[in-house]
């Protein structure tokens, strides 16, 4: 799913107890940086008003407790796994700060149901956001959803992702990731 990069490096250098340089030979792989805290949700339940890192909450309007409008269900993610299931007015969202003016990010979702992932950039000096990008999920099976290219305006500082749905609706989400280019 992610974009893995290898990486394969050789020098010449004097080992301890050779009289001659050896070539050292080094190979790894590298991932580019992964910015979202739980991203699968295999191993989170709602705490609260938490669902490890993300934020969870609901429009004023929603009469329902916390714990019915934001739920990490079993079986409904990527490959039958766990999932988090957003509905009737609920929001998950999550901050993602150190993200600055011209950062490239490819973002990605699994998502089903009907609802909306929102991108949005905040500035340093206000609590505004700008240039928010926007996915519509409408969808009975799970499919993946992407944003690509995203580019951070002057004055960025952060950058929140929201999860959300209207009354009579539910989003199931899984595998998010943004990934800074």
């Amino acid at each position: 799913m992610y974009p893995f990069s290898t990486i394969n490096s050789c020098i010449s250098e004097t080992v301890w107890g050779s009289s001659s340089k050896l070539p050292i030979c080094i190979h790894w792989t590298q991932t580019p940086s992964l910015y979202v805290k739980n991203s699968t949700f295999e191993k989170s339940n709602l705490n609260g008003s938490k669902v490890d890192g993300w934020t969870a909450t609901k429009r004023i309007t929603e009469e329902k407790d916390l714990s019915e409008v934001i739920q990490v269900v079993d079986n409904e993610g990527y490959d039958d796994s766990r999932a988090l299931k957003v509905s009737d007015g609920g929001i998950a969202y999550q901050m993602i700060d150190s993200v600055y003016h011209n950062f490239k990010h490819d973002f990605s979702v699994y998502a089903k149901g009907k609802g909306k992932i929102t991108i949005r950039y905040y500035s340093i000096t206000e609590n505004v956001y700008m240039n928010p990008q926007t996915i519509e999920v409408d969808s009975d099976e799970l499919k993946e959803y992407r944003l690509t290219d995203l580019v951070a305006p002057a004055t960025t500082q952060r950058i929140r992702i929201n999860i959300e749905t209207t009354t009579g609706n539910s989003i199931t989400v899984d595998n998010v990731s943004l990934i800074q280019k």
